[in-house]
């Protein structure tokens, strides 16, 4: 993997079956994914390769803005059964 592909955001892992991950893309800076939920539980979905300490918007949720700990991870909560977009993007 190049050290470009290194730096981008990503969805670390997504706990299957009660998540599946139909798309995952990125510009180099945020990160688009298209999940379908399999439960109604509340799931966690970690992100890492994220800027130590940066601010990242959830694009579905207005207002919504997380702080990636100092390793550049952070978790985001999805509780809606089915299928759903999920946009992390850095707030500059």
């Amino acid at each position: 993997m190049t050290k470009a592909w290194k730096q981008v955001p990503r969805l670390s892992h997504a706990p299957y079956p009660d998540v599946l991950v139909y798309r995952a893309v990125s510009d180099g800076r945020a990160l688009q994914t298209g999940i379908q939920m399999m439960t109604a539980d509340t799931v966690e979905l970690p992100f890492d390769q994220l800027r130590p300490h940066g601010h990242y918007r959830v694009q579905e949720r207005p207002g919504y803005i997380l702080q990636s700990s100092s390793h550049g991870t952070l978790a985001v909560s999805l509780q809606h059964q089915g299928r759903q977009s999920l946009a992390l993007l850095p707030v500059e």
